[in-house]
């Protein structure tokens, strides 16, 4: 099953990776599945000189919190170490970005935040993989770099 998520990921961002490019952004996978030739569920999205800033889209089941237990696809915006310099001033544009989206972001948990861990997350229904919705997920994935991507550069992260 790992192997058909793994596949499912390589899809989304094979289609992503198309999309954006109509948008003149060209990005960069991080997967050690592709090399190695293992089954990964999170697959990491560099567009971005700074190691601690990128997207990352993958299965997560979270065992604290308001979605205790629920399972789902996740696209996140990582910026772990990167508080002030980045996540501070995004979290002050998140009325602006989740308008432009038409979704709500999600943040971590505050004693998670608190170890230095800073990412804003997009939540993908798990049946889109189910029914096996490339498009969709692309989609959402390209709709979140496009739309986050201005803001990074305005704070010089890309």
């Amino acid at each position: 099953m790992e192997s058909a998520f793994n596949d499912f990921l390589e899809d989304v961002l094979q289609e992503a990776s198309l999309i954006l490019q109509e948008y003149g952004i060209n990005i960069r996978c991080i997967s050690l599945g592709k090399k190695l030739g293992i089954a990964e569920t999170w697959k990491c999205i560099q567009i971005s000189n700074r190691k601690n800033v990128y997207y990352r889209i993958g299965r997560t089941k979270p065992r604290k919190g308001p979605r205790k237990g629920q399972e789902f696809i996740v696209i996140d915006l990582v910026m772990d170490g990167y508080k002030k310099q980045v996540f501070v001033p995004l979290l002050k544009q998140r009325d602006n970005i989740e308008r432009k989206l038409g979704v709500s972001l999600e943040r971590e948990l505050p004693n998670v935040e608190a170890t230095g861990q800073y990412r804003l997350k997009l939540i993908i229904p798990e049946n889109v993989y189910y029914k096996k919705n490339v498009r969709y997920a692309a989609n959402q994935l390209a709709k979140f770099i496009i739309t986050t991507r201005p803001y990074l550069a305005e704070l010089g992260v890309v």
